[in-house]
């Protein structure tokens, strides 16, 4: 497949996807499988933690693996059904909405969901990547290579990384879906393969279906992100106790650095009066560079800083 034949798939995948996520949410809210029923989904999610985390503490893993799980793996246990007044699916929610609802959905839209609730989350190790285009996985649990089809994820991660996902192959291509914002040290890689053996013993013991799957796997994604949390007395923060993201973007400016340094001077917010910091001018006394801080009046934890620093700005030609 070339170039622009696979980049058409991965657009349509991901505008699929997002189509799909939207339904299956507001059909969840339609039928009273909101809140509460996420919360008990959250726990189960959770089930072989020590401590299970709050959803605002862990919001990425939240947004980004576990409505992926709650909506195309997990099955409500029947022993929820009493605290409900709504009759709780017997089978996911994506499925579910299948059986009654399938005339709403496309037969792409129809197999994309089957093929999704059909592909369980794996780990893998990323062996290359082409930044902008694709990277080379390896399914350390089933033992095979991939190469998924991720515009930004490739620009971000590194070979040797672990990471959890679903690599789903449809329409051609695989791409990425539910994947876990952590990324693990080869130093889990031991505790995956552990995992591995025991899943192919009890595939030959003919004792493995999906749901015992799932049970493994979610073991296993709990032992590995309780082996590698950051206690909280060393997490970065700014100074308003705000986690820290350490990451840089990059956009491309038709016009001149003055320009840009225009529009983006009141990021600055109380230190754009002292704007630049930091610049460099052209012989015609043009601005070829300037460096400036962004960042926010006042600050909430030390009521002594004038300001808090949000991140720094580049903007050169």
């Amino acid at each position: 497949m070339d170039k622009q034949k696979i980049e058409y798939a991965r657009s349509k995948v991901r505008h699929t996807e997002n189509v799909i996520m939207r339904t299956l949410m507001e059909y969840c809210y339609q039928h009273c499988y909101d809140k509460e029923l996420l919360e008990d989904a959250w726990v189960y999610f959770w089930d072989f933690s020590q401590e299970i985390p709050v959803i605002e503490e862990e919001r990425l893993i939240y947004e980004q693996t576990f409505l992926v799980w709650f909506l195309f793996d997990w099955v409500p246990e029947e022993s929820l059904q009493q605290d409900y007044d709504v009759e709780l699916p017997k089978t996911t929610i994506a499925q579910h909405y299948l059986e009654n609802n399938m005339r709403f959905f496309t037969q792409y839209q129809q197999d994309f969901v089957r093929t999704i609730c059909n592909t369980p989350f794996s780990f893998f190790v990323v062996k290359n990547t082409v930044p902008g285009e694709s990277i080379t996985l390896y399914d350390i649990l089933f033992e095979k290579d991939v190469v998924v089809q991720e515009v930004s994820a490739s620009r971000m991660v590194q070979k040797g990384h672990i990471l959890h996902s679903k690599v789903v192959f449809f329409n051609g291509i695989y791409f990425m879906l539910g994947c876990s914002p952590t990324v693990f040290p080869t130093s889990n890689y031991e505790a995956i393969v552990q995992t591995r053996e025991r899943i192919q013993e009890k595939k030959a013991q003919g004792n493995l279906n999906f749901s015992v799957l799932d049970y493994y796997l979610r073991a296993l994604f709990v032992d590995c992100f309780e082996a590698n949390k950051i206690p909280i007395t060393q997490r970065l923060a700014n100074t308003d106790g705000e986690s820290l993201v350490l990451c840089e973007l990059l956009f491309d400016w038709p016009g001149s650095v003055e320009d840009a340094f225009k529009k983006l001077k009141t990021m600055a917010g109380p230190l754009q009066d002292d704007m630049p910091n930091e610049e460099n001018y052209n012989k015609d006394g043009s601005l070829s560079s300037v460096d400036l801080v962004w960042a926010k009046e006042g600050n909430r934890m030390h009521f002594g800083c004038d300001n808090t620093t949000l991140g720094h700005i580049k903007i050169n030609r």
